[in-house]
């Protein structure tokens, strides 16, 4: 292994080892860096990935500038943790409730988030019910009746 192999390796163990001393939450945000990074990466070409190795070139992480939204349009949760808590639901009615509890279901802008980050298409006026109604269907029941055909098709067999 070389000097920067044998760095990275060093990076990851330590890593690792420090991640038994951080809250989830922190982990998470570790995760979305790590995330954000390798999308970064795969963004340069070879020879580019070649001079930074040399040290010919360098790459730097810039933190994002601060959000100029308004303390009261921030979201009391995390998009991707809520997402991957409704992927793992059994039931639509499960998911439905997990979205009123941790939603707030006066105001649309949580819903909102959540469809963008799913990358489902909406439209502003649509009312809360069919927000939720998307969610679900993105998140859910479209595994359900995945599912429901597979068993179908091995009763079949």
């Amino acid at each position: 292994m070389n000097n920067s192999g044998e760095k990275l390796f060093s990076f990851f163990l330590n890593v690792i080892k420090e991640t038994q001393k951080i809250t989830d939450s922190e982990m998470e945000k570790y995760c979305s860096l790590l995330r954000n990074l390798v999308m970064s990466a795969k963004k340069l070409n070879d020879e580019d990935i070649d001079k930074i190795n040399d040290g010919e070139l360098n790459y730097q992480l810039q933190k994002p500038k601060k959000s100029s939204l308004s303390k009261s349009s921030q979201l009391n949760f995390d998009v991707e943790s809520l997402v991957r808590e409704l992927e793992s639901c059994t039931s639509r009615e499960e998911g439905e409730a997990i979205l009123t509890a941790r939603c707030n279901t006066k105001q649309k802008k949580d819903f909102h988030a959540l469809l963008t980050h799913l990358n489902v298409a909406f439209k502003s006026n649509e009312k809360i019910s069919m927000l939720i109604e998307k969610i679900i269907e993105n998140t859910i029941s479209y595994r359900l009746r995945s599912q429901a055909i597979q068993t179908y098709g091995e009763d079949k067999k």
